[in-house]
């Protein structure tokens, strides 16, 4: 910032030296205008830099933007299912939600649902029916590609 500056002050200097010592005839108009056209533009090519950003600079930005919505939907999934299934009285430890793209770019959708290890046994029915968590979240949330794992933790591990 420092370099750009002394190099707006040092050119404007030259300018105004030019504008000064050029004949105040029919000529001195045409580089007065000249001048101020080469003095505006000197100063305003930084802020034109802001505005224009590069290819790898582009493909950074929407990179980083699209990995942010997939974070925001990750998150907002596994709070509808946490939802869901509290309404529906199941007991779990955690959810989390994983998107992934498949060869053709569409979305693969991954929940994972933690259980305690104390909560999976034969007494409790509902580790043991997947398929029917699986299908109420089918129904209430309506995602394609959709996989639903229950995996257990043992208490020392939460």
């Amino acid at each position: 910032m420092k370099e750009y500056l002394y190099s707006v002050c040092v050119i404007l200097v030259i300018l105004t030296v030019v504008e000064f010592v050029a004949p105040k005839s029919l000529i001195g108009k045409p580089v007065k205008v000249v001048v101020s056209l080469i003095s505006v533009a000197i100063i305003l090519n930084p802020i034109l830099k802001l505005f224009s950003l590069d290819d790898s600079e582009m493909v950074l930005a929407d990179q980083n933007y699209t990995n942010y919505l997939i974070e925001v939907e990750e998150n907002t999934i596994s709070s509808q299912v946490k939802t869901l299934l509290e309404l529906k009285k199941y007991e779990f430890l955690n959810i989390e939600s994983q998107i992934s793209f498949n060869d053709e770019g569409l979305k693969n959708y991954l929940i994972k649902i933690y259980f305690s290890s104390q909560v999976i046994n034969e007494n409790i029915s509902h580790i043991n029916n997947i398929e029917e968590i699986k299908k109420i979240i089918s129904e209430h949330l309506l995602l394609n590609n959709l996989s639903v794992e229950a995996v257990q933790v043992d208490e020392e591990e939460s």
